[in-house]
């Protein structure tokens, strides 16, 4: 029913709005797999936006390129679905 369509609807447009935060889960894990292999770090900081700062990145911009990076996957999710 309509119920239906709009909670998967919901879980659809969701997806690619978390991929922000996957993208920063995933940093920890690759950086935590790579130390541990080889002793060496791939980003400088985990999670992702730690290592931003650390290249002298404000913070607001940072914030502000997630937004857009968001936006962007969202924007592509769309246009892909219809």
């Amino acid at each position: 029913g309509i119920r239906d369509d709009l909670v998967t609807g919901v879980q659809t447009c969701a997806l690619p709005i978390c991929t922000v935060y996957l993208v920063e889960t995933l940093s920890v894990m690759i950086q935590v797999v790579w130390f541990k292999r080889t002793r060496k770090r791939v980003f400088l900081m985990a999670p992702l936006h730690h290592h931003f700062e650390m290249l002298g990145i404000k913070e607001p911009l940072i914030v502000a390129g997630f937004w857009m990076f968001g936006g962007i996957c969202l924007s592509i999710f769309l246009l892909g679905v219809f």
